[in-house]
């Protein structure tokens, strides 16, 4: 995931906002967070969602709040 490149300021106190790394612990290690779609049918050769996207995430500097945006895949 690439950093952003503008500042995102905290929707609930307006402090500075830093993108962090929040991973997912697994049997394979760890994994970067990822979304489907509500209505994803899971592949029947793979038994796997097809992912929609990347979770981005931020977190306060001042109050420490964590907030998700989804990056949809091209």
């Amino acid at each position: 995931m690439t950093a952003e490149t503008f500042q995102r300021i905290c929707r609930d106190c307006q402090g500075p906002m830093n993108q962090i790394r929040i991973v997912d612990k697994s049997d394979c290690g760890h994994q970067d967070l990822e979304y489907v779609r509500i209505d994803a049918k899971k592949d029947w050769m793979r038994h796997v969602y097809p992912v929609a996207g990347k979770v981005a995430s931020f977190m306060c500097q001042s109050c420490g709040g964590i907030q998700l945006f989804g990056r949809r895949n091209s």
